[in-house]
């Protein structure tokens, strides 16, 4: 886990500049000289924020979950309930991983290379994701389906149409397609 934050503007720019890095030139560019080179802090001062490469990563990842979850959880507010309020939750979920690919291609694919466990903040924000998912569920909810199951399924068959679209050597889908894809699961999954 990082050392506490003593100076937030410095561990914000050092965050910052490696979402940027990983955005526009992938994660094989994310290396701590490129990092200090965009951040204007020194090699060493990033230590100061962060353990290492992995510490930094997994923080991009939660900030990322993070991110998600607010855009989620506002429209979720926005919305009345009803059978397609599920369906625009699940396409809106397909804009936010289009509009920041690499930075979700981390959160789904980068392995840590230590042996130490993510933490409680970070698990805490997967777990406000999840209750958001289910919370959103529940409404669509025929008898007999049990709001856990059916949110794996859910998230399982998301992640199948994300995989599709985003590896290269299958045929490309683009955002419209997944979009529809996905509402198409949806309609079957909840019967709607």
């Amino acid at each position: 886990m990082a050392r506490p934050i003593k100076n937030k503007d410095g561990h914000k720019k050092i965050l910052d500049s490696a979402k940027l890095i990983l955005t526009k030139q992938g994660i094989a560019e994310l290396t701590t000289r490129n990092i200090a080179k965009a951040s204007g802090y020194g090699l060493g001062s990033m230590y100061f924020y962060f353990d290492n490469v992995d510490d930094l990563i997994l923080q991009i990842n939660g900030s990322t979950i993070e991110d998600l979850f607010h855009e989620l959880n506002r429209l979720d507010q926005k919305l009345k309930p009803g059978p397609t309020k599920l369906v625009k939750i699940c396409q809106a979920y397909f804009d936010y991983v289009f509009d920041h690919k690499e930075l979700w291609n981390t959160v789904m694919n980068y392995r840590r290379t230590g042996e130490e466990k993510s933490g409680a903040w970070y698990q805490a924000k997967i777990n406000n994701m999840t209750r958001l998912v289910e919370h959103i569920i529940a409404l669509s909810l025929k008898p007999g389906q049990k709001k856990e199951e059916m949110a794996n399924i859910l998230w399982a068959g998301m992640q199948g149409i994300w995989f599709v679209a985003n590896r290269q050597g299958f045929k490309t889908t683009s955002r419209e397609e997944a979009k529809k894809m996905v509402e198409i699961l949806v309609k079957n999954l909840f019967k709607m």
